[in-house]
């Protein structure tokens, strides 16, 4: 789940593909799980540096009221590779997880990731597409068996106003215990400025084993 959302705020952020200079992005977003028993709040708080080439992300998710507990998630450090083949923009990216968890909430992991990202402007707005593999690390031993996955996440975004774009991203992933799982997710951004953007977004569980909604508010800041 954690992946997803952080797929949401860096696709919500998506105006321009370009790849763009030097700064670094302030990023923040407060989410709700409509779960039946296992509903929460998720708050992933986020620091990105870019260069022409590069960029180096951190995120540190909150996880709130799960079960009666609250607590740090794991970290996920980020490691994008940015090029341009024709009119389509590239990311290459390796991710790494650490197990910074707090193990009442969710299980404490290292796992390591790889993705390619493409983004490439059509009909006036931006389509993307994410494809990527997961090396899951090896759980405690009185956890279930954990299975390396492949996964990819589909989306769009088009402007409806001069400052106000709306878009749709489709996840699918194999969780842990190699089930599948799919989420549907619209949503809006609005340009507050030249270096912020807020936006909203409602997310809908498409299988039995995902959750039934995800509601969202996320803000970000480039400087």
């Amino acid at each position: 789940m954690a992946r997803f959302l952080c797929i949401l705020i860096s696709s919500g952020c998506l105006i321009s593909p370009v790849q763009a200079k030097e700064s670094i992005k302030l990023s923040a977003g407060q989410y709700y799980i409509f779960d039946g028993d296992d509903s929460h709040g998720f708050t992933p708080i986020g620091i990105k540096y870019s260069t022409d080439s590069y960029k180096a992300r951190i995120v540190l998710p909150y996880i709130e009221n799960y079960r009666g507990q609250s607590g740090i998630g794991n970290v996920v450090i980020k490691l994008s590779y940015l090029t341009q083949w024709k009119s389509v923009y590239i990311d290459v990216n390796l991710r790494q997880k650490l197990a910074t968890a707090n193990e009442e909430l969710t299980l404490p992991v290292s796992d390591r990731g790889g993705s390619i990202e493409l983004s490439h402007y059509l009909y006036g707005g931006i389509v993307f597409a994410e494809l990527g593999h997961i090396w899951r690390s090896s759980a405690p031993s009185n956890q279930s068996s954990r299975e390396d996955s492949f996964y990819y996440a589909l989306g769009g975004m088009y402007p409806l106003q001069k400052k106000l774009y709306s878009g749709l991203v489709f996840d699918h992933r194999i969780t842990a215990l190699g089930r599948l799982d799919h989420i549907a997710t619209g949503f809006m951004q609005y340009k507050w400025s030249e270096d912020t953007r807020i936006g909203a977004s409602l997310g809908k569980g498409l299988k039995e084993i995902s959750p039934d909604w995800i509601a969202g508010l996320t803000w970000s800041s480039k400087y």
